[in-house]
């Protein structure tokens, strides 16, 4: 009766309900099941109804919106000086703004896609460059990838800011949507020599509120000079993707990075970049990084007091779950501040990479990432830290790779780990040395499993010729130690705070502590390590809790300091007996008086 009443009065309204009858509770059910499935069925019938129209209405405007294509021809060597140039080759205009001028002056629709192709030869800057682009699909490509070569010559430029192409939006734009697509196909750019801190470039989008995607082929950019570098490219939408495929970067300088790429997705492929001197080669942040066969050699990376970190590719994203990956790629000769390739919250798979004669760096620094790398190189490179560096909770795995030659100025020769874990399988650590602990690897406050690896002629200036723990984990099993040296202890491991080893089925010979001028025990214990496994035993090294340290004569601290504090005590308790007595007799002289004085 109360629901009937609702609905009489107003309170729910069912399309089609008139009239309501009570009879009994069945019948009143009944209703309510009846109002209910009409409602709902002309609920749907009139969203239905709005989807169709809304598909009718995009197709139309999909279909009215379609895109035309054209392609507009320049050669610099063209006589044409018409304004309608460029529509064949025989009327090719002579450089890039007339062709320009041409389709705005004809076209005012900007879904055309625009191509402009160019004949072979040298065109100044001077109207070959400095073009503003919005909301446009543009392509500009070399009619030809062979001998002939187009070559954009910014010799003669004085102006600043100068740029070959800008993304510019028009105040009236901003809310509105937009896409710009770029694509550059083998073109030479060179020259281009404004200062080191003006702005100037290839290719530039001062902020990211415009929508952009760029594509570079087989191009070359060489003795260009700028402050924001060669590709300065921003997006508004997500994962907008930059591609730069065959092409080459040679003595480029920049004030920051070579390409920068926010939050964008980066295809970078068979490309080199050779003599570039900059704070980054490529600044990734955000997006999916692909980088297949590619070359990075004799590039300096320059740092300065307030920008301290400086490496050839950085990647920091905030998505753990987007894997970027590098093949086939080589480093090799660059000096660099921080890291030839750096990763901050990141996840990344490296393989059949090498890292090869890089000078004041390490190879791969990691923070905050999960790092997989197989069958790659490091070899002969020189750095403060190991070639690889993990910090902040890292995770990296090692499969079937090559760890020689290298050096560190303190710690860790090929591998310094702080708060991490590091795995290794069938990796090979040979001929690797540090000023300081660990020339192999050194551990902090971290933890590393290694299986069916070999370590050999490695050296450290201090302790752990092979390896190095401290407050760490180690498990190594079915690996083999050969002629691994250490200036002091631990030419194979030294283990120190608190640090547990546990070593299973692994091979050792000629590993020496050159302090004592004798073999290495598989572990050289201090500070209260533990260590076990069938490789472990009382008379090789440290047991549980134990220490090896000939300093301490085999006893734990806790064994030391039970020497020293038992005696104390036991003076502690004779003192107070002997004052208990004292009291006693005291007592008993007061209780036997004199009464003879009594008088």
């Amino acid at each position: 009766m109360k629901f009937t009443k609702m609905i009489e009065s107003g309170w729910i309204v069912a399309p089609g309900a008139t009239s309501v009858v009570v009879a009994t509770d069945d019948v009143y059910r009944h209703s309510i099941i009846v109002l209910i499935m009409k409602w709902i069925s002309t609920s749907t019938i009139f969203i239905i109804s709005s989807l169709v129209m809304m598909m009718i209405m995009l197709q139309i405007h999909t279909t009215t919106a379609t895109a035309t294509a054209l392609t507009l021809y320049v050669n610099v060597n063209s006589t044409n000086t018409n304004a309608t140039c460029g529509a064949t080759i025989a009327l090719a205009c002579r450089d890039i703004q007339s062709a320009f001028d041409y389709f705005y002056a004809t076209t005012s629709n900007n879904s055309t896609l625009l191509t402009i192709e160019m004949e072979g030869g040298v065109y100044q800057a001077e109207r070959n460059a400095n073009f503003a682009i919005f909301n446009q699909s543009l392509t500009i490509q070399s009619s030809s990838l062979d001998n002939n070569q187009v070559i954009i010559d910014f010799g003669n430029v004085v102006q600043v800011p100068f740029y070959f192409i800008q993304v510019v939006v028009p105040p009236n734009a901003v809310n509105t949507y937009n896409q710009t697509n770029v694509t550059l196909t083998g073109i030479v750019f060179r020259n281009l020599q404004v200062s080191i801190n003006q702005p100037g470039g290839i290719f530039y989008t001062p902020d990211a509120s415009a929508n952009v995607a760029l594509t570079v082929n087989y191009c070359e950019f060489t003795k260009l000079t700028s402050s924001k570098g060669v590709i300065w490219v921003q997006s508004a939408t997500p994962n907008s993707q930059l591609v730069i495929f065959g092409c080459t970067f040679n003595s480029v300088q920049a004030n920051s990075t070579i390409v920068y790429a926010p939050k964008m997705s980066i295809q970078v492929n068979q490309t080199t970049f050779q003599g570039c001197t900059s704070r980054f080669v490529i600044y990734q942040k955000g997006g999916v990084g692909v980088y297949d066969t590619n070359r990075f050699s004799d590039n300096v990376v320059t740092t300065t007091e307030t920008r301290s970190t400086g490496g050839i590719l950085m990647l920091y994203n905030n998505d753990m779950e987007l894997f970027n990956t590098m093949v086939n790629c080589v480093f090799t000769n660059n000096t660099v501040a921080s890291g030839a390739l750096i990763l901050g919250l990141q996840s990344m798979t490296i393989q059949t990479t090498s890292f090869t004669g890089n000078y004041n760096s390490t190879a791969l620094m990691c923070v905050y990432s999960i790092v997989r790398i197989y069958n790659s190189k490091f070899i002969n490179n020189a750095g403060y830290y190991g070639q690889v560096y993990a910090s902040q909770d890292c995770t990296i795995r090692i499969y079937q790779s090559d760890m020689i030659g290298n050096s560190a100025d303190s710690i860790g020769g090929a591998i310094t780990l702080f708060d991490s874990y590091l795995y290794l399988n069938g990796v090979t650590v040979k001929g690797n040395s540090a000023t300081g602990n660990g020339a192999g690897i050194y551990n902090s406050n971290s933890q590393s499993d290694i299986q069916y690896s070999t370590f050999q002629n490695n050296y450290s200036g201090a302790n752990g010729g092979a390896i190095y723990s401290n407050e760490s984990t180690i498990s190594v099993n079915n690996s083999t130690f050969t002629s691994n040296q250490a200036a002091e202890y631990g030419g194979i491991i030294e283990c120190i705070g608190y640090s547990i080893i546990n070593i299973d089925n692994n091979t050792f010979s000629n590993n020496v502590d050159l302090a004592s001028d004798k073999t290495s025990l598989p572990v050289h214990c201090e500070s209260d390590c533990s260590s076990f496994g069938n490789d472990s035993s009382p008379d090789q090294q440290c047991d549980n809790n134990t220490s090896n340290n000939p300093t301490t004569n085999g006893l734990t601290n806790g064994e030391k300091s039970a020497i020293i504090i038992v005696p104390i005590a036991i003076v502690a308790i004779i003192i107070i007996i002997a004052v208990i007595i004292k009291k006693g007799l005291l007592k008993r002289n007061n209780y036997n008086y004199d009464y003879s004085s009594i008088k």
